[in-house]
């Protein structure tokens, strides 16, 4: 089995998906950030009835976030573990 060699990633395609993977990774925080905020504002402005609005429309908020946060960590180790070999 000396004929057949282990698959190999260039380098430059890793760097670039890094960096890519990390614009994605600002561009998404910076979204979450601004969110926030938005919300927040709303949620001290808002009636009683809004407050209660406001609380239904975060935890879709909070599972998106965590949903982002997830998959591009799993990106990233994945990307890392590749470096490795």
């Amino acid at each position: 089995m000396s004929g057949i060699d282990k698959p190999q990633l260039d380098g430059n395609l890793l760097n670039m998906l890094g960096g890519i993977i990390g614009v994605i990774q600002i561009v998404g925080t910076a979204v979450a950030v601004g969110a926030s905020i938005y919300l927040g504002i709303r949620y001290v402005m808002a009636s009683v009835e809004e407050k209660a609005d406001i609380k239904k429309k975060l935890i879709p908020f909070v599972i998106g976030v965590v949903i982002f946060y997830g998959a591009t960590g799993i990106i990233q180790l994945i990307g890392n573990i590749a470096k490795m070999f």
